[in-house]
């Protein structure tokens, strides 16, 4: 079984896809390929905008092979302008409509559940080592929101229990 993790920062979706890794020292392994970083097309407006992420969200995950969607609930509230809060929401709903066409059950997690899991504290969950997915060398994104999303990826997969 794979599963997809996502995190939204700044606006913008990182994802990355794991599978069962056979080496106990690792969380998971990650599916080549799943890691990808998509945003809204600045030529666009907003429901248009909104139908193109989506799509192009859907296209990547359709490749995956994946059974879930492990979104990170955002730790930063307070003080948010409405221009960010805008910007996450919208960027959440255009991939849990991607995720809910490819027939994927979505959760969100809290950063504090998937700390326990990946035995990193919540709030510096971007922290987290790429070795620890068998990876020589961290992806491009990986400390800008790439590395939250293969920790969620990693809870989920092992919640379902094949981790």
């Amino acid at each position: 079984m794979r599963c997809v993790g996502m995190h939204v920062k700044a606006g913008r979706i990182l994802v990355g896809a794991v599978e069962a890794a056979t080496e106990p020292s690792l969380l998971a392994r990650p599916v080549e390929g799943s890691a990808a970083r998509f945003e809204f097309n600045p030529g666009l407006e907003d429901a248009p905008g909104l139908a193109d992420l989506s799509q192009r969200f859907q296209q990547h995950m359709s490749t995956l092979d994946v059974a879930c969607l492990g979104v990170v609930q955002t730790r930063s509230y307070g003080n948010w302008k409405y221009a960010d809060a805008y910007t996450r929401v919208m960027a959440l709903a255009a991939a849990m409509h991607a995720a809910n066409e490819l027939g994927l059950e979505t959760v969100t997690y809290t950063t504090d559940s998937i700390a326990k899991t990946v035995g990193v504290p919540a709030a510096q969950l971007q922290t987290l080592g790429a070795d620890r997915f068998g990876l020589q060398k961290a992806p491009t994104y990986w400390t800008t929101g790439l590395a939250e999303a293969f920790a969620a990826a990693a809870h989920a997969l092992r919640l379902k229990g094949t981790a």
